[in-house]
């Protein structure tokens, strides 16, 4: 039996002496309807379980999804970052070895001004200095040809020995000399070069 006031198993002695006042029934029966109240607790929250599951398969499900989604557009960026290093590389490496091709010519073109530059202002003094030799060395009957001879020669190194503009000073004597121009533009990341020439002569200017 069950005692129903004590909410306890009790003997068939029990219910005549100790609980022989109480509400009685039959154990069995009681654990019929425990048993019972228990299901119909559990039934929703059963229910509730299989739908927290299907909710979180779709929370699993799009965040896979969007985990997907974010992979794609890393990997578009990084290939799109791969594609821009490649192509600022192999622009750096041509822009490089067009620089240095300019950089050589350059110095291969100052280095023949300097020489030309050099030779014109050797020959130059070189006649400067025996001119003025003559103003105490040449005889009296020589000194009419020395003369023409002297002015002819300054004409002919004044007409061959022209002095660029940019180098051109109050009181000097011509050379010639060729100037090449180079332009880098880095604003469009462009070489280009061109040849400029400049003739100058003391107290005027030609081109």
């Amino acid at each position: 039996m069950y005692c129903l006031d004590c909410s306890m198993k009790v003997c068939s002695t029990c219910c005549l002496e100790t609980h022989k006042t109480h509400n009685y029934e039959r154990y069995e029966q009681v654990m019929e309807k425990f048993v019972r109240s228990i299901d119909d607790d559990i039934q929703p929250l059963t229910s509730h379980i299989e739908c927290f599951r299907d909710v979180a398969a779709q929370v699993e499900a799009e965040r896979n999804t969007f985990l997907d989604s974010v992979s794609v557009v890393e990997q578009k960026i990084n290939d799109r970052a791969q594609q821009v290093i490649e192509s600022v590389t192999l622009q750096k490496s041509d822009l490089l070895q067009e620089l240095q091709s300019l950089k050589s010519a350059a110095e291969k073109e100052g280095q023949f001004h300097a020489d030309a530059v050099q030779l014109a202002l050797t020959e130059i003094e070189s006649f400067r200095t025996s001119s003025l030799e003559l103003k105490s060395k040449v005889s009296p009957n020589d000194i009419t040809q020395a003369a023409k001879d002297v002015h002819e020669k300054a004409n002919e190194l004044l007409k061959t020995h022209i002095i660029p503009s940019e180098y051109l000073a109050d009181e000097c004597i011509g050379l010639i000399f060729w100037n090449t121009v180079y332009f880098i533009d880095f604003s469009v990341i462009h070489v280009s070069q061109g040849s400029v020439a400049t003739y100058v002569r003391c107290g005027g200017t030609s081109t």
